[in-house]
């Protein structure tokens, strides 16, 4: 299957989860904080999750899972929503969070892989299929971390979808995003 193909089938998972995708984007829009975590490429969308779900209103950041471990916990007050990246599911730093945290947090999970750690663990999970990744060489982190991005994408629209125009342009007074059309 090429590259494209594997985009289409990724695509399509996560179209089949509108409704899961709808459910948590309530959860981390109601939550008092969100803190999303990775490493790696996985850790890069996390970063991007949190900007895009500070546009829509969500008091979120992202801290690196590694960091977690070493003051970031701190970050997690009471009835925040930890969300976990991890294509493989299997990122050790991640899987040692989730053990920390099970008890203590309410955890959120994107990866591809149902069965894995993040898979298991997370009390509510989202995910994307991707068995092989992209180039020829099956390689290149394309088709797993654009699926997690699309998740996350999918999360913050489903929040924007319940505000207003108003509600949404209160944070961004700088910006030219919800400026009334001529």
């Amino acid at each position: 299957m090429s590259t494209y193909g594997r985009y289409h089938r990724m695509i399509e998972s996560i179209a089949k989860q509108e409704e899961a995708i709808s459910n948590v984007s309530v959860l981390l829009e109601t939550a008092p904080g969100v803190v999303l975590t990775g490493v790696g490429k996985s850790y890069g969308i996390a970063q991007h999750g949190a900007s895009l779900l500070q546009s829509v209103g969500v008091r979120a950041t992202a801290v690196h899972a590694t960091d977690m471990f070493h003051g970031g916990l701190t970050m997690l007050t009471p009835g925040c929503v930890l969300v976990c990246l991890s294509h493989s599911g299997q990122t050790m730093e991640v899987g040692e969070l989730l053990v920390e945290c099970v008890e203590r947090r309410l955890t959120i999970g994107i990866t591809s892989d149902v069965l894995s750690t993040v898979g298991v663990m997370s009390d509510y999970l989202l995910t994307y299929a991707c068995e092989k990744d992209g180039s020829r060489h099956e390689t290149i982190p394309a088709v797993s971390t654009a699926g997690q991005l699309v998740i996350i994408n999918g999360l913050a629209c489903a929040i924007a979808d319940r505000k207003t125009r108003e509600e949404l342009s209160a944070g961004h007074p700088g910006g030219q995003l919800y400026e009334e059309e001529a």
